[in-house]
């Protein structure tokens, strides 16, 4: 239905969890679920090879799993304003093209 998507903006809701229909945008570049109440970054992000930016600035994030290490087309990941108390160097290792990572006011003890 939605297959053509490239972009999609759900900025500012009462989301808890991201479906697992995400997952199949294939298509979809940029991702944008700030303001939301968001806790985990889930699996269906990982399998979106092609996505570019991902916005989940202002959520309730606390972990960022190894498993969205593989995503060769990221350029921005926001995950400022967050309850991140660590990023696995290996995750920001694996995004060769990223030019922008926000981190701001989370519970980050050391980068």
């Amino acid at each position: 239905m939605m297959g053509n998507l490239e972009e999609l903006v759900a900025a500012g809701n009462q989301i808890r969890q991201l479906p697992p229909s995400l997952g199949k945008l294939q298509r979809l570049r940029k991702l944008d679920v700030s303001r939301n109440l968001v806790s985990d970054l889930s699996h269906q992000i990982c399998s979106m090879t092609d996505l570019g930016e991902i916005r989940l600035r202002n959520n309730s994030i606390v972990n960022v799993s190894e498993t969205i290490s593989d995503m060769p087309a990221l350029r921005l990941m926001d995950l400022g304003e967050n309850k991140i108390e660590k990023v696995p160097l290996v995750v920001i290792d694996s995004w060769v093209n990223l030019t922008s990572l926000w981190l701001d006011s989370n519970r980050l003890t050391n980068v």
